[in-house]
């Protein structure tokens, strides 16, 4: 026995150590602020020829910026937006387990093309690509350096068909080749003088716009269409271009100013030859109202197009939906408490307008009132009743627009106390009445029904079904129910006939 004392305790100690290990290793439940909240949209390439397929990759974003995988395979609709305001809808599914997929489209029409993606639980994504002309693409001269071609319109008559004059001055001819007087100087400038022959490369430089020569056009704005969470993580990108036939040779910058939030970065930069440059509007904590963002100024200068206004909303990042109780029974008025939370602070959020809470019940059977409950402007939390149907385990979701949605689950058990007080309490009223109105045996089983009827009756369909006036007062207090009961079991029939009365039924 002393031999085989340590190797006894050596089962509870590998028992305790596996306890440990299951402790400590991690669940497949999500925490809150790490479950995707918005999903973004990047596209490979900011400007393509007409014609070109052009690839974009999705990615999913918690509350705090960073990539988070779907929990279950996720389809989102991708809407693409031509200038000449055709719509294509497409799908693309990110896997669950993954936080990204790619997919391409192609560029149709010259102009600013928008690119929205969208799902019901997440915050949507939006960016823009320019499409160009092909001959308005940069070529390679002979110098082995990147120049832009300008021999003809970059973006095509379809988005400037509204515009009369023209965007670029007459290109300058290039220079004459120098006169060989008898002087030994420079000649004039003349139709005399052939001008040397140069290669075609050279040649399309010559037609660009010189450097101190203005150039004529305007500079537009373009920000994806939501709100923004004053939280200081969320942003939305802003799309800044240019409105012009023919590629700039030069450098174009643009500084732009902002009243709310922050421009990464506030100056924007065109390379030569490009037609489109993105920043991203960041929000800054608790910078809730209507936010501005406007071109200050452009070198060299352009028109400016008008400002945009986003609106920086409370940081509301989920949705918190509970039981109240968890466990009910088949007699009970069980309720549901939703709450607006922000995830990264763990504190709840009131919304600044009414938000609607959508429930529903997914497995097993039961009443919600109502179904659509409304978070009111100012509040953090509604809840909405229960009202079971059946034993087992009913499972209810809520969702909220562009947020997970959150599941719950409310355990219905029968009810023993209840009726075991309401037939006891049925049987001593149908008894009493034996005994005081020297009526059959048989009383005491009427009294049961008769008792069950009347307590149903107010539970189910309240006091001003049955009495004349409303009562307030716990019914499913035990107490309560055998008072309810053992009147209903003394009443007898006339619970009945009352009851039919109440729907028109003469017995």
């Amino acid at each position: 026995m002393i031999e085989l004392a340590p190797k006894l305790m050596v089962f509870p100690l590998r028992a305790f150590l596996v306890c440990l290990v299951l402790a400590a290793w991690p669940s497949d439940s999500r925490a809150a602020d790490d479950e995707p909240l918005r999903v973004e949209i990047r596209p490979l390439a900011k400007q393509a020829a007409v014609g070109e397929s052009i690839e974009y990759e999705v990615v999913l974003k918690n509350a705090h910026g960073g990539p988070s995988k779907a929990w279950k395979p996720m389809e989102l609709s991708v809407e693409i937006h031509g200038q000449d305001g055709r719509v294509d809808v497409s799908k693309i599914t990110i896997p669950a387990g993954a936080d990204s997929a790619t997919a391409d489209f192609r560029v149709r029409v010259p102009g600013l093309t928008s690119i929205q993606v969208s799902h019901p639980e997440l915050m949507d994504g939006g960016s823009a690509v320019m499409g160009v002309n092909p001959r308005a693409l940069r070529t390679k001269s002979l110098d082995g350096r990147v120049r832009p071609n300008a021999d003809s319109p970059a973006l095509g008559g379809a988005m400037f068909s509204d515009r009369s004059r023209s965007i670029l001055p007459a290109p300058a001819a290039p220079p004459p080749a120098a006169a060989t007087g008898s002087g030994g100087g420079q000649g004039d400038v003349g139709a005399t003088d052939p001008a040397p022959s140069v290669p075609s490369d050279t040649r399309e430089l010559a037609l660009a716009a010189p450097v101190n020569e203005p150039l004529f056009g305007d500079v537009s704005l373009r920000v994806q269409d939501r709100p923004i969470l004053a939280d200081g993580v969320d942003g939305v990108a802003v799309d800044v271009y240019l409105n012009l036939d023919r590629p700039a040779r030069d450098e174009v910058a643009v500084l732009l100013s902002v009243t709310r939030g922050a421009l990464n970065p506030r100056r924007v930069v065109f390379a030569p030859g490009e037609f489109i440059a993105s920043t991203r509007w960041v929000s800054s904590p608790g910078s809730s109202g209507v936010g501005v963002v406007a071109i200050e100024r452009s070198s060299p200068r352009l028109d400016r197009g008008d400002p945009v206004t986003r609106n920086f909303a409370p940081p509301i990042h989920a949705l918190e939906l509970r039981a109240n109780p968890p466990e009910i029974t088949l007699l009970d008025k069980g309720g549901l408490v939703a709450e607006l939370r922000d995830t990264v602070n763990n504190v709840p959020v009131a919304t600044d307008r009414e938000l609607k809470l959508t429930l529903a019940i997914r497995e097993g059977s039961g009443a919600i009132e109502p179904v659509d409950v409304v978070f009111k402007k100012g509040e953090s939390s509604t809840r909405a009743d229960f009202r079971p149907k059946e034993l087992g385990r009913v499972v209810v979701v809520g969702h909220i627009p562009q947020r997970a949605e959150r599941v719950v689950e409310i355990t219905v058990a029968f009810a023993v106390v209840a009726f075991a007080t309401g037939i006891f309490g049925g049987a001593v009223g149908g008894g009493l009445s034996w005994l005081t109105q020297k009526q059959r045996w048989w009383r005491i089983p009427v009294g049961v029904v008769t008792g069950a009827a009347l307590f149903l009756t107010l539970l189910f369909l309240g006091a001003d079904a049955f009495l004349e006036k409303s009562v307030n007062f716990e019914l499913l207090n035990p107490y309560v129910v055998f008072v309810v009961t053992l009147m209903g079991g003394w009443a007898g029939t006339a619970v009945l006939n009352r009851l039919l009365g109440k729907f028109g039924v003469k017995a």
